[in-house]
């Protein structure tokens, strides 16, 4: 029978300990997800779908945006590289990533 030892999570430890110090370059697509809330009132008589009543909206970030708010959780600080349009959707993924203390100085 092969034993396996559990891995040690000393060396994790030390990583997460030195996040604080680094600084990490995000390169991707930066997304704004947003979600409706609502409720389902009824079924469409046009086709089989349920019809929502909407009552909120939130917006995250997703895509590199979401990898940026998680490096930003574990303390390190985090350069974004993107393309983001000038709109409605760019301008709060701008202010997002600003609030959590992201470089957005852009050329």
């Amino acid at each position: 029978m092969i034993k396996h030892n559990p891995p040690s999570p000393e060396p994790l430890h030390r990583a997460i300990a030195r996040f604080g110090q680094a600084t990490v370059l995000v390169v991707g697509d930066f997304i704004l997800d947003r979600f409706v809330n609502g409720v389902i009132e009824r079924i469409s008589p046009e086709a089989p779908i349920p019809v929502l009543h909407g009552r909120g909206e939130t917006s995250t970030m997703g895509g590199a945006g979401n990898v940026v708010a998680n490096i930003v959780s574990l303390g390190a600080a985090a350069v974004p590289v993107s393309v983001i349009g000038a709109d409605l959707a760019g301008d709060s993924l701008v202010r997002m990533l600003r609030e959590l203390g992201a470089d957005t100085a852009g050329p």
